[in-house]
């Protein structure tokens, strides 16, 4: 195969999609998983969550982790009978959850936190202290639950998953960025941008952006590269891993 080295940065058990996609673009991938995903502290917040779940009117998930995450746990409760409201931030966290057996109500316009918040509150209308969960990472922008809470909602945010480096996947993008070139790297989230330039150092990361490219996965993500001084090459639209492979093209070869 003779395209171009493409370097992908999320989880291992994650990578087979955008692996896929990549080698049918003709180009080389390389999986590099700069984080890994990993139980929460405690589950005594979801497990308390679950216990009580009945007394929620919606519940929603922004991530296919939050989901797995969140059913696994679950089981173990006995597998409780769900909020009659169920809200995904895209496409493929909705098929993820559906594979449980939610329901899902319609997707937001774009699959992303502030869209997800404006489409769940038009579809609820004024929260009027409507109990609602969101199952996610330690670590997640506070956006949704501002924009929820600021219009009247009794929102609980428990802790489903942590984001931790990898440290193998870290060690591999280092290697690649001291061999140097022109790859791509792909970045599907803030926390695979802060891993990288964590590997790597700061300053070698910009300097590598000079002949590599980066490809971001949306407007979040692409915000947490400009904050190191690097900028997307390319930016997917929609903000899914097929909108990614598709703004891989060309730079593919």
């Amino acid at each position: 195969m003779k395209g171009r080295t493409i370097i992908i940065t999320r989880p291992r058990a994650q990578a087979a999609r955008l692996e896929a996609a990549v080698r049918r673009l003709g180009a080389r991938p390389l999986v590099a998983p700069a984080i890994r995903i990993a139980a929460p502290s405690s589950w005594r917040p979801l497990d308390r969550a679950l216990r009580r779940l009945s007394l929620y009117d919606v519940l929603i998930f922004t991530s296919v982790n939050g989901v797995e995450m969140f059913f696994k746990r679950a089981r173990r409760a006995g597998t409780p009978r769900l909020p009659r409201r169920v809200f995904a931030i895209g496409p493929v966290t909705a098929a993820s959850a559906r594979r449980h057996g939610a329901r899902i109500e319609s997707l937001p316009d774009e699959f992303e936190g502030e869209a997800l918040a404006r489409h769940l509150l038009r579809r609820v209308g004024t929260p009027n202290g409507a109990r609602m969960l969101l199952p996610r990472a330690k670590v997640a922008r506070d956006a949704l639950p501002r924009l929820v809470r600021r219009a009247g909602a009794r929102l609980d945010v428990v802790e489903a998953y942590r984001t931790v480096p990898d440290e193998a996947g870290r060690k591999r993008l280092a290697r690649a960025v001291r061999e140097g070139g022109s790859p791509v790297v792909t970045f599907t989230s803030p926390s695979t941008v802060e891993q990288f330039v964590g590997a790597v150092g700061a300053g070698r990361a910009r300097r590598f952006f000079k002949t590599a490219a980066a490809a971001s996965i949306g407007p979040i993500t692409s915000r947490a590269l400009r904050a190191h001084g690097i900028r997307p090459a390319v930016e997917a639209r929609p903000f899914t891993i097929q909108g990614l492979a598709k703004a891989l093209r060309p730079l593919a070869r």
